[in-house]
């Protein structure tokens, strides 16, 4: 069976989400690596250099936040651990990650005796609607599948060695959202796979901060948002 680390990406600031963080390691039997999240408000200027607007096509029509650079960069140095390990997978979970099943650790040491170390596989949670695609592997309830279209959020996904490693070089400079980024398989070519059942939930609250829109900017993002996702559809 193939070995698979787990990590947990943190901020430190982040206190109300400590406990949670053990009951993840807890949950995972004690196996769980803490990735320190980079906070977006202390960037580096080297660490903000990799933020570059409207860099891939289509463009993304918003600009990112301190916050949501800081998530990018958090993911990248959970993908660099995993691309420097000695084992094929790693399962990178975001802090607000609870109420994991029992089930978890059997259901991820599965898909990595089924999916391959050049791939991504998201794993949903729950109440998310599945996902249509071709199923590439079954087991009892348990599913992976290659989807139609790559779906959003990225709270919790097995990675594997090789994908990690492509994964942070395509992001040496990124423009758009970590998740938003995935989306882009056709510019990436990492394999975008989904996992059911969902096994897990999250807090709600995030701790990548929103700023206040003025009602222009609003309504912006209403026309924006849609015309942006049909060219990723078209593409996808």
């Amino acid at each position: 069976m193939r070995e698979v680390d787990t990590l947990v990406i943190h901020l430190e600031r982040a206190t109300d989400r400590a406990a949670n963080v053990t009951a993840l390691s807890e949950a995972c039997g004690g196996k769980l690596t803490v990735v320190d999240a980079v906070d977006g408000r202390q960037m580096s200027q080297q660490e903000r250099s990799h933020y570059q607007p409207r860099f891939l096509s289509p463009a993304y029509p918003f600009r990112l936040n301190d916050g949501e650079i800081g998530c990018f960069l958090s993911h990248r140095r959970a993908w660099s651990i995993i691309a420097n390990g000695s084992v094929p997978f790693g399962i990178v979970f975001e802090d607000d990650v609870v109420n994991v099943s029992g089930e978890f650790a059997a259901h991820a040491a599965w898909l990595a005796s089924v999916a391959s170390p050049d791939s991504y596989v998201r794993l949903l949670k729950k109440q998310t609607r599945a996902e249509p695609g071709d199923v590439i592997a079954q087991q009892g309830s348990w599913t992976l599948s290659k989807p139609r279209r790559v779906g959003l959020r990225a709270a919790a996904q097995l990675v594997g060695r090789e994908a990690a490693q492509r994964l942070l070089e395509w992001t040496e400079v990124f423009d758009r959202p970590v998740d938003t980024a995935l989306q882009m398989a056709w510019l990436h070519k990492v394999p975008m796979l989904v996992a059911g059942p969902s096994l897990f939930e999250t807090m709600g609250a995030s701790t990548v901060s929103r700023r206040r829109l003025s009602v222009a900017q609003r309504l912006h993002r209403e026309i924006a948002r849609p015309l942006y996702r049909l060219k990723v559809a078209a593409l996808s």
